[in-house]
């Protein structure tokens, strides 16, 4: 199954991955390893209403879940004329940034400890 995940905060990356900014939001970073049409891709965002770059991130999210990036992510890498596989996307509010003075009321220690893993 093709691995794409959208990192907010520059997390680890799989080395056999390409990465590349998303204009318009210098911390979020994408990376992809493409095998388009193997079935379905997770994408995870771990969040928090704390963290500044997070609303510009979970609006990628969205645009990504409603395929605005079909051509870009998910297209035509066979040269099949197929598209890509769909992605199921999935967000996670951690509670990290909550020292910081807001406390995320869905943040949850076990999306940090889901990320961390």
């Amino acid at each position: 199954m093709a691995r794409r995940l959208f990192a907010c905060f520059g997390g680890k990356k799989s080395s056999s991955s390409t990465s590349k900014s998303v204009p318009g939001n210098n911390s979020a970073v994408v990376s992809a390893e493409i095998n388009a049409g193997d079935g379905p891709v997770l994408v995870q965002l771990f969040s928090s209403q704390g963290c500044k770059t997070s609303p510009a991130a979970e609006m990628l999210m969205s645009r990504l879940g409603r395929g605005d990036f079909d051509a870009q992510i998910r297209g035509d890498a066979g040269g099949d004329g197929r598209s890509g596989s769909p992605a199921m996307v999935l967000v996670f509010h951690v509670d990290y940034w909550d020292y910081k003075g807001w406390k995320d009321p869905y943040g949850s220690s076990q999306w940090t400890v889901r990320q961390k893993a």
